[in-house]
């Protein structure tokens, strides 16, 4: 007041031109436009100073509570609280940061937030009456340490995780609520302390990985109390509902989880154990909460997958190569067979890092075995058919030998049946037939007709092998290209011994379709060269079937939704990609594979169609055939039927029509004479 009664006595001394233009501009005079600006300033320090007593009288209030609640006289934090003589509630909760899955080693870790809750009546105090009353019950809370030094300063629950391998938590504090908090209807159950601290967790995981990676892995971890029993400390959630127990950030839950794996969803479930201790079942309370996952599949389908569905693909083109010798591509056609099959070996040896090592098979064992076998399958069809084309060409080969190789009546020869029979000596004997099929044939196929008496046998026959015998001694030079000439034609005797078993099955294999009702002649038209082209529509068949089985074992979740009419492709909907173009270049592979499927499938069935038609219409005019002689018989009948048999009634004499033809001269004399 003395400062301003001084202003008073000389008021234009001071001015102040922001102030004093204001002031004038709400048509005050000097003087009073300052008295009026000191009071504004005096009341802004006042509201000021006001309000930094209020915190400082706040901020004592709560040094002064918390230090009446936690006097070592009435409170005691080694021993717990019981309120009333029941079991204490103690929430447990969870709030996720970061889960990670190491599939080698079968552990989870998990970082984040452990969340306790429970009631302790020594704790209690009333905050609007205490501290302030501006005081909200539901929001304002005492924080207080949990350790001074070394020494524990309040009580908290030894809950711990029961199946974690390593556990580190973090004590920061707790926070110290009222009793009207307390008292509130809105919690499951009465409590007014909180905990929340940083934990990092480490618990085995172990799950079905029959479907890796197409697998969702599922890992528990269990909260339990220490020391006390359900009959002292009974362990719960902290929510009322299941699902909302686990806190997550729900607008980016990708980022929970790892680089590998999704976080999905997390659930609680409340466990009541029973043990037994000294006669008496004991209650052991237990909180598990149960963390869904999902492996993030691309790696595995971009680096292994598409590898071997891109192998698989090409085995379709070494069909196509030429059999035949002196064809282009046909020497190529072993070696590009053999290179699949080791870069898809390649394929599997590199990626075996990224495979968990597990006592049964999962899904990807099964895609890369199935890879394998359906590689090796071109290899195993090029090999047996390149040997069994070199059999047919020298069984060929000899026969036009031995046919080309005129033996004289009267020589002496080796004859076999088969290479594993021993060398038997005979005498060559020409019997030409003289039936009227024999005089009409030419003269090379009657000097073709070869018979040999061996000498044991009283009959003359027809042998396989048939082999001169030397008749003058040579020079040792002359004797060894012999003998290099008569290896090779042993040799080739063994390729024909090999030929004639191949015929023989194939002549029993004609003979079960034809009790089968079909018409077939493999022993006479079979072509390897026809045998590769049926193997070259059957292999994409085979690989669809083999694979597409696999792609539809997949878990849905796994694959691109709204493509389900692109199944027909196999693993094209396991391409993650949302361009269009990218995901046409990733699944090519998958595309052209189900396209080559069609084509071969149509072509097998049209050719099955058409050699079904072709049956049946030889069958109708077989039958056709039939019927017209068996007419022409029955007319031949009617005309002849005045006429009179040449069988005489009760006569055991053979008409002279169905009787066989007599020989027509007589057999050649056998020169027994050795030579």
């Amino acid at each position: 007041f003395s400062f301003a009664s001084k202003q008073r006595a000389r008021p234009r001394d001071v001015r102040c031109p922001v102030v004093g233009g204001a002031m004038a501009g709400w048509g005050l005079d000097g003087s009073s436009r300052w008295l009026r600006v000191q009071a504004v300033l005096l009341v802004g320090c006042w509201a000021a100073f006001a309000g930094k007593l209020a915190d400082k009288s706040r901020a004592s209030n709560y040094t002064r509570v918390l230090a009446r609640l936690l006097d070592e006289d009435r409170y005691d934090p080694s021993v717990s609280p019981m309120v009333q003589g029941e079991p204490l509630q103690v929430g447990v909760g969870m709030k996720l940061r970061r889960i990670a899955v190491d599939i080698h080693e079968a552990k989870m870790s998990v970082t984040g937030f452990m969340r306790m809750s429970w009631l302790d009546d020594r704790l209690l105090f009333n905050g609007s009456e205490e501290i302030t009353p501006e005081w909200v019950p539901m929001v304002d809370f005492l924080p207080s340490a949990l350790i001074d030094g070394v020494e524990e300063i309040v009580w908290i629950p030894d809950v711990q995780c029961a199946n974690c391998d390593d556990q580190q938590v973090d004590n920061q504090g707790v926070y110290i609520y009222d009793q009207d908090h307390a008292q509130a209807q809105s919690n499951q159950y009465p409590f007014n302390v909180y905990s929340g601290r940083p934990v990092k967790l480490q618990a085995p995981c172990l799950w079905s990985m029959i479907d890796f990676p197409f697998d969702s892995p599922s890992c528990n971890l269990s909260f339990w109390s220490w020391m006390y029993h359900g009959d002292q400390l009974n362990v719960t959630s902290i929510e009322v509902i299941a699902s909302d127990s686990v806190v997550w950030d729900e607008a980016k839950p990708g980022k929970i989880g790892s680089a590998e794996y999704q976080f999905v969803n997390a659930t609680v479930e409340h466990i009541l154990e029973q043990y037994q201790m000294v006669g008496k079942v004991m209650p052991w309370p237990k909180v598990t909460y149960v963390i869904e996952m999902r492996r993030k599949t691309e790696t595995y389908v971009v680096n292994i997958i598409i590898p071997l569905a891109c192998i698989v693909l090409l085995g379709n083109c070494v069909f196509v190569l030429p059999l035949r010798e002196g064809r282009a591509g046909s020497g190529e056609r072993l070696g590009y067979a053999i290179t699949l099959f080791l870069t898809i070996v390649a394929i599997c040896l590199f990626t075996s890092g990224l495979r968990p090592l597990l006592s049964y098979s999962v899904w990807l064992d099964r895609y890369q075995v199935r890879c394998v076998v359906l590689t090796m399958i071109p290899v195993a069809e090029t090999v047996v058919l390149f040997y069994m084309t070199n059999v047919t060409e020298d069984a060929k080969k000899y026969l036009e030998n031995q046919h080309h190789d005129f033996y004289q009546h009267g020589d002496r020869v080796r004859v076999r049946n088969f290479s594993f029979e021993p060398w038997r000596e005979g005498t060559v004997h020409r019997c030409p037939d003289k039936s009227p099929t024999s005089r009409e044939s030419s003269d090379a196929e009657q000097k073709t007709n070869v018979l040999v008496q061996a000498d044991d046998d009283d009959e003359p026959r027809v042998w396989h092998h048939c082999e001169l015998v030397r008749r003058n001694r040579v020079s040792e030079k002359q004797e060894a290209a012999v003998h290099i000439a008569e290896s090779d034609f042993h040799r080739d005797s063994n390729v024909y011994d090999e030929f004639l078993v191949w015929h023989r099955i194939l002549k029993g294999l004609d003979r079960l379709m034809h009790k089968c009702g079909f018409e077939t002649s493999f022993s006479k038209q079979l072509s390897w060269r026809a045998v590769d082209q049926v193997f070259r529509h059957l292999y994409p068949i085979l690989c669809y079937f083999a694979l597409h089985q696999l792609y539809s074992d997949i878990n849905p979740a796994f694959k691109v939704t709204g493509h389900e009419s692109l199944e027909i492709f196999g693993g094209y909907s396991l391409v993650q990609e949302e361009n269009v173009s990218s995901r046409l270049w990733n699944g090519s592979a998958f595309v052209l594979e189900g396209l080559w499927f069609v084509y071969s499938a149509g072509h097998l069935v049209c050719w099955f169609l058409l050699n079904l038609l072709e049956t049946f219409l030889l069958r109708r005019s077989r039958e056709k055939v039939r019927k017209q002689k068996q007419g022409r018989m029955e007319c031949d009948d009617v005309e002849g039927g005045g006429q009179q048999s040449d069988v005489v009634e009760g006569s055991d004499v053979m008409p002279e029509l169905f009787q066989e033809p007599r020989q027509v001269g007589t057999e050649p004399e056998i020169d027994t004479q050795p030579l």
